[in-house]
């Protein structure tokens, strides 16, 4: 199949969170082209799940269904972006579809939901593991707080949300993740508490201007996010109790250090060792 590259190597027009050489050096797999095609097909799948009302979402399985194949868009990676965060310091390639692999590699996109180029009647719900594997991934989610930014560079543009609500969900409640109409939303779905697993940890982030310009054009958000928050709320099937796990991971972290120290200590000590039975043979 012929490679949608109409513009190979440049990246396509687009007004705000346009690419600077930076970001094209940080992130070389999304430096391929415009993939118009791609981009067209995903906005129309934006558009039709909004218009069946993520039925496919009642289905846990399509979670994890890759919904494009992006090799058939002549891409040469799996990677559909980056997702930045400063208050949880990761930078997390981006995959489309939770599936296992995909998860212990990034964090991904949640299938029957919305995919990450932004615009009206979207929610783009990513997922990612509580710490993998020694790689922090979402663990330190709780960082976060009303008013921080959340940045998704996709293969056109980078796109900036701010967040806006924070809560405790049950696994299955499907309809706190759902599209909320008029909105260009970004979600952060995690596992709660860290290392229990029993509740999922939510972050809603709704498209925010500032980031990218410094000053707005826009009417102050103050009322339209706190309007926002309390639909979530609305939305949300069960208030939870919710439970920090910040001490649980600072725990986590003092045992790691305290470890790592008493590691070097012992290596230290039988190096020590090691050359004081050396200089005693020597002097036999």
């Amino acid at each position: 199949e012929q490679t949608d590259q109409s513009e190979t190597g440049e990246w396509q027009e687009a007004g705000e969170g346009q690419p600077v050489e930076e970001e094209k050096e940080r992130f070389p797999e999304l430096s391929q082209g415009s993939f118009s095609r791609l981009r067209a097909d995903m906005e129309a799948y934006n558009r039709e799940i909004y218009k069946n009302g993520q039925a496919g979402l009642q289905d846990a399985w399509n979670y994890e269904q890759e919904v494009f194949s992006l090799e058939e868009y002549g891409l040469d990676s799996d990677v559909i972006g980056y997702l930045e965060s400063d208050a949880m310091d990761i930078c997390l390639p981006l995959y489309i579809g939770a599936s296992s692999e995909h998860l212990a590699q990034g964090a991904a996109v949640l299938g029957q939901t919305s995919m990450p180029v932004g615009g009206e009647n979207t929610n783009c719900v990513i997922a990612g593991h509580r710490g993998w594997r020694g790689i922090p991934m979402f663990r330190n989610i709780e960082a976060l707080r009303e008013g921080d930014v959340i940045w998704i560079t996709n293969l056109w543009e980078r796109l900036a949300y701010k967040v806006v609500h924070i809560t405790v969900i049950t696994p299955d409640d499907i309809d706190a993740v759902k599209i909320v109409e008029g909105q260009d939303m970004l979600t952060l779905f995690t596992c709660h508490p860290y290392t229990e697993n029993y509740q999922r940890y939510v972050v809603y982030c709704t498209r925010t201007y500032d980031a990218v310009y410094g000053e707005t054009q826009h009417e102050d958000t103050e009322n339209s996010d706190r309007e926002l928050s309390k639909v979530l709320e609305e939305k949300q099937g069960k208030q939870l109790d919710f439970v920090s796990s910040s001490g649980d991971i600072e725990r986590e972290r003092i045992l790691s250090y305290v470890g790592a120290v008493g590691a070097l200590v012992l290596l230290l000590i039988l190096v020590v060792l090691l050359v004081a039975t050396s200089d005693r043979k020597e002097d036999m």
